[in-house]
This record gives C-alpha cells, sequence and structure tokens, in this order.
C-alpha cells in the first residue's frame, strides 16, 4: 500500500467515526463499541512487563484496553488511542481471550 492509498483509508475511517462532541475519550470507547457492536472496556493497571505500557485482548463480545496508570493523563490517552487504532483497523489479535480468562483477569484489575 503506498502513502496516499494509506491516507485516503485513514481518512475514510475517521470520518466513518461517531465523534462526541465536545471529546470525551470515555464516550467515545462507548460509541466505537455501539458502532462495533462489542465493549470496549478501558482498564489502567500497572504494566511491569517489560516496558509495556498498553495492550489490547479480545473476547466474544468485548475488547479490553490495558493502559499504565502510573504515567500523565496525556500518555494515557496516547496509549489508549494507539489500541483503539488496532480495533478500528480490525487487526486480528494473536488470541482471543475465554470469557473466563477475561473475567479473571478484570477482577485482578480491581
Amino acid at each position: 500500500m503506498n502513502r496516499e492509498q494509506s491516507r485516503r483509508e485513514c481518512s475514510a475511517l475517521v470520518a466513518s467515526l461517531d465523534l462526541p462532541h465536545p471529546f470525551d475519550l470515555a464516550e467515545f470507547c462507548a460509541r466505537l463499541g455501539q458502532q462495533f457492536d462489542r465493549k470496549v472496556i478501558l482498564m489502567s493497571h500497572s504494566m511491569v512487563i517489560g516496558g509495556l505500557c498498553g495492550t489490547w485482548m479480545r473476547t466474544g463480545k468485548a475488547d479490553y484496553v490495558f493502559y499504565e496508570e502510573d504515567t500523565s493523563q496525556l500518555h494515557q490517552q496516547h496509549i489508549i488511542f494507539h489500541e483503539v487504532g488496532h480495533i478500528l483497523r480490525r487487526h486480528v489479535p494473536g488470541k482471543e481471550l475465554s470469557k473466563d480468562l477475561a473475567r479473571t483477569i478484570a477482577a485482578g484489575m480491581k
């Protein structure tokens, strides 16, 4: 894919989004979840795995976006947008989490 084709695809993607005005990240994720018919759940956590500051995990009905809790709000937003980019570009995660594992992970985040 060349740069111009990539730019056109990204522009079309942005135009298709239901962006809240004024922009609110949590509301954006809620709308994104409605658009893709699956929840987008944001979870802060201490990311101690080898410099990892965020990750995206998918279950059958939800996308979990984990982001570093011990960093600035601006950095947290950057991490979340990066992970949401994977969802928007319809990337395929390495594996889909089972509901039980997702619940276990979510419970451990509280």
